[in-house]
């Protein structure tokens, strides 16, 4: 979609129920969550062409990147992990298990990590891009449950995260 224009450039096929998309502009790539096919699908943005298709996830939802790293991370809900890829080869590098169902993934900035909703731990876990180790768990109260949605304000050092079975 050209959003100054208001008309569509492009339609691609091949992405079975998508659930997530992240738009990375450093690396001319496009990632998407495609569920129905067990795959994140890279899309080259110059081209407007699927560029590859990432497999290893049973369930794709969010996708964050870690700039100095060059690494794409996906939160793959029913498999109860995070997969990691290289950005430049879209080979997987990691797959991190979280000890509970995947939420959304985002990337701070402001920390240089990567930060994972645990809906079904009720938690937060932190991942350093640079080893794909996690390096703290940050358990949620009562009043945020089954944790889904996550978006990282970083100028402001926040966190908000949205509690789907707590409506909070």
């Amino acid at each position: 979609l050209d959003v100054r224009a208001g008309r569509v450039i492009a339609n691609l096929d091949g992405f079975p129920t998508v659930t997530g998309v992240l738009a990375v502009p450093a690396e001319h790539r496009v990632y998407a969550s495609a569920t129905g096919a067990h795959a994140v699908v890279v899309v080259d943005d110059s081209l407007l062409e699927i560029a590859a298709r990432v497999p290893g996830a049973q369930f794709p939802d969010g996708i964050a990147y870690a700039a100095g790293e060059r690494r794409v991370f996906v939160s793959d809900e029913s498999g109860r992990r995070e997969l990691v890829f290289d950005a430049a080869t879209n080979a997987v590098v990691a797959r991190i298990e979280l000890g509970g169902e995947a939420g959304n993934t985002q990337y701070d900035p402001g920390s240089h990590c990567v930060i994972v909703a645990v809906q079904d731990a009720n938690r937060l876990l932190v991942i350093d891009p640079a080893t794909a180790a996690i390096v703290r768990r940050i358990d949620l109260d009562e009043a945020v449950q089954y944790p889904h949605g996550l978006y990282i304000d970083a100028p402001h050092r926040l966190a908000f995260v949205a509690g789907q079975a707590s409506a909070t």
